[in-house]
């Protein structure tokens, strides 16, 4: 389905939001979540504790966060050594950032 489709069946609808401004909401909250969730684990790093997996940063990165998972790399100083942080998360951001543009 395609974003004009969708703005169309919202509009009818009376919908009170542009699936863009949901899309735009949802993606803030997201990356304010990954980046907290960064903080977490650079914390816990800090402690000893329990730790987030890499996997599961690269998901929220891979999933839209990557703006916030960046962020938090470069707030909280964390995983800025790993070289697959350094190379894939901006990679990551380009590419969401490309697809937002072309398909928005």
């Amino acid at each position: 389905m395609h974003i004009t489709h969708l703005t169309a069946v919202c509009s009818q609808a009376g919908g009170p939001f542009h699936p863009v401004q949901l899309l735009v909401w949802f993606l803030a909250a997201y990356n304010v979540l990954a980046c907290i969730l960064m903080g977490y684990d650079k914390l816990q790093a800090i402690r000893g504790g329990r730790r987030i997996p890499e996997r599961t940063l690269f998901a929220l990165a891979l999933t839209g966060g990557s703006l916030g998972i960046l962020a938090g790399m470069l707030s909280f100083r964390h995983k800025t050594r790993h070289l697959n942080f350094r190379l894939r998360v901006p990679a990551m951001l380009l590419l969401q950032i490309w697809l937002l543009y072309r398909y928005l």
